[in-house]
């Protein structure tokens, strides 16, 4: 995996709301993606992540075809 994936995952998270914190607070939270291509069924399916403090903006988001056709799709 290239640094700039993780980067890029890392930008593609914390435009949908989350932060990064220790899990020592939330030992039972699901883990956050490992990998940029999981980000938006992560996303889908964690709507009520402790660490998804703040709302999501779309400018923040990084420039990659998988996060343009989800953050097409959020549009809709």
């Amino acid at each position: 995996m290239k640094n700039t994936e993780q980067w890029a995952k890392v930008q593609a998270l914390y435009a949908h709301g989350f932060r990064f914190f220790s899990y020592r607070s939330y030992p039972d939270a699901p883990r956050l993606p490992e990998r940029l291509r999981e980000v938006p069924l992560f996303v889908a399916a964690n709507p009520a992540h402790p660490f998804r403090v703040a709302p999501p903006d779309q400018a923040l988001q990084p420039i990659t075809p998988l996060l343009l056709s989800f953050n097409a799709g959020a549009r809709d």
